[in-house]
């Protein structure tokens, strides 16, 4: 958690989220089932890469956040 980070000010986190939290990315993620956890391998910014990612599911399954 945070604490252990030596975080005490909820607010208080990396700027390099700012940088993120206004895209879209496309993240390949490799999951390890065996662990219940995934590593991100890939992060894909492109515009047209997400479109067509996009494209191949129907738009009520299509997550956004």
């Amino acid at each position: 958690g945070n604490l252990q980070d030596g975080v005490t000010d909820p607010l208080d986190y990396p700027s390099d989220l700012d940088d993120i939290a206004s895209k879209t990315l496309a993240v390949k993620v490799k999951w390890q089932p065996n662990w219940k956890s995934g590593s991100a391998i890939a992060i894909i910014e492109s515009d047209n890469f997400i479109s067509e990612i996009q494209s191949q599911f129907p738009p009520d399954e299509v997550c956004l956040i």
